[in-house]
């Protein structure tokens, strides 16, 4: 392109030159004008076409750049190979590939803040049950119990009726990093990580192993799918997916979401993703940025998101760092969430002090109030949906101890068992469900034991019968994990 330039104006420049030569002899022969005054008169007149020709030259390079667009060298080759995903039926054809809602319309979703919520105090019934050491001549429960030994190193699976112990397959130098139980209570899923990696493992409650595979943060989503982080093919990174182990069916996990908050700090939830999905996966819970929250409000805004229409459904705009996990209900009909809604002086890190419900179609209700005390993250709904219980304290020396209670989300009413954590520093224990709704399962200190202590505190398995009213120690220095039903 330049080269051709160059020529015509090299031809340009040598046609004008000819021209004014012929003009000069012209002049000088009818003014009788000396060569050296031709020469003077006439250096002007080509100093002056000089100048056009180098403006014109100028011009025409200043509209090249203009018009002239560079090739780039892309910085990732097109030749770089992208994750390929099989459609599977494990996710729902109608979700959206691409859910981006601008910003006008965020304003029109409904903002659930906590002067449009009903809100009174909730009144706490104290049952102070007596912990007894074993069960003496009370029935032991149902089912097959999950143990994680001390320091998780093994684990074991227990059925108190009949005594059975089954110890899962384990080798020096693994650690379990997690357990969960389907839904139906049939099988087990755990992974621990070695020199080799992390591998996952599913197992049946009379031990058998009928799975096992690459992965981690394994969690059933329902009885046949496992929501887990997968590794990426560079190994280096991983995606948020879902799996059907018995099929071998994949498929990645929606998480487009606008102003999506995805950070190591906030939340704090006890998942690895911050995103939460109900069982039909049709909904999603996710934690968003400021531009969620309305004009003239502060706070924390948890999105309930429509994956069938790309459309958020409700904002519940919360004050404690997007308050505890958000749990689905089994049916998928609402979610349950400890937070913290009551702007005044509120901050990121101030505890829960209420549970609340929010429906699959948006609508939020109050389930509990406690003005002043603590609720811990790590409650637990019961399989049937009705039950929370959880650990909650004095929000004035909430790290020193907590005590064990149980929400009835129908009745609203509200039991403090008098079971106590006192060791601090540490959260709370996990707590364990029965399948049929009516024990549960948790771990605290020994009262003889001292904290912190010089060679180790001496932690107690705790036993719970609701329906009875009666509790007992039936372990030590082990970590219940799950509860499954007898093969």
């Amino acid at each position: 392109m330049k080269k051709n330039n160059h020529s015509i104006l090299k031809r340009l420049v040598a046609k004008r030159l000819w021209f004014f030569f012929l003009a000069w002899v012209f002049l000088a022969s009818c003014s009788g004008m000396s060569k050296k005054q031709a020469a003077t008169a006439t250096q002007p007149a080509m100093t002056t076409t000089l100048q056009t020709l180098r403006a014109s030259k100028a011009t025409q390079t200043a509209s090249a750049l203009l018009t002239h667009t560079p090739t780039l060298t892309p910085l990732i080759p097109s030749t770089t190979p992208t994750r390929t995903r099989t459609p599977t039926a494990l996710i729902p054809s109608t979700t959206p590939t691409d859910t981006q809602t601008p910003t006008p319309l965020f304003p029109t979703v409904t903002a659930i803040v906590y002067s449009q919520i009903a809100i009174s105090a909730t009144v706490m019934t104290t049952q102070c049950l007596e912990i007894t050491d074993g069960l003496g001549a009370r029935t032991a429960p149902p089912g097959v119990l999950v143990f994680s030994n001390d320091g998780n190193k093994g684990a074991f699976l227990w059925n108190m009726q009949t005594g059975d112990k089954i110890d899962l397959p384990y080798k020096e130098g693994e650690y379990l990093t997690g357990f969960d139980v389907s839904p139906d209570k049939t099988r087990l899923v755990y992974w621990y990580s070695s020199d080799d990696g992390i591998k996952t493992i599913i197992a049946k409650a009379d031990g058998q192993l009928i799975w096992s595979g690459a992965g981690d943060w394994y969690t059933w989503l329902d009885n046949d799918r496992l929501a887990a982080l997968f590794p990426e093919p560079d190994k280096e990174s991983f995606y948020w997916g879902l799996l059907n182990p018995f099929t071998g069916e994949r498929a990645e996990l929606h998480n487009d979401f606008p102003y999506f908050v995805l950070s190591p700090v906030y939340p704090q939830w006890y998942v690895a993703p911050v995103a939460i999905y109900d069982p039909t996966l049709t909904r999603a819970v996710f934690p968003g940025y400021t531009q969620w929250v309305p004009h003239g409000e502060r706070g924390y805004p948890l999105i309930l998101w429509d994956l069938e229409t790309g459309q958020a459904l409700a904002r519940l705009i919360t004050m404690d760092g997007y308050g505890g996990t958000p749990i689905w209900s089994p049916d998928g009909s609402q979610f349950i969430i400890a937070t913290k809604l009551d702007p005044k002086d509120a901050a990121h890190y101030d505890p829960h002090d209420g549970f609340y419900s929010v429906s699959r179609e948006g609508e939020a209700r109050q389930l509990a109030y406690f003005p002043g005390m603590a609720i811990w993250d790590g409650y637990s709904l019961s399989p049937d949906g009705r039950q929370v219980a959880f650990w909650i304290s004095d929000e004035s020396k909430w790290w020193e101890i907590a005590h064990l209670a149980v929400l009835d989300t129908i009745t609203g009413e509200v039991t403090n068992y008098c079971i106590a954590d006192t060791a601090p520093d540490h959260g709370r224990s996990q707590i364990i469900w029965s399948p049929d709704s009516k024990w549960l399962l948790t771990t605290v200190p020994d009262p003889a034991s001292k904290y912190p202590p010089d060679s180790g505190i001496q932690w107690n398995t705790i036993l719970v019968n609701l329906v009875q009213g009666w509790a007992a120690t039936i372990a030590e220095n082990v970590d219940p994990v799950g509860w499954m039903i007898n093969p």
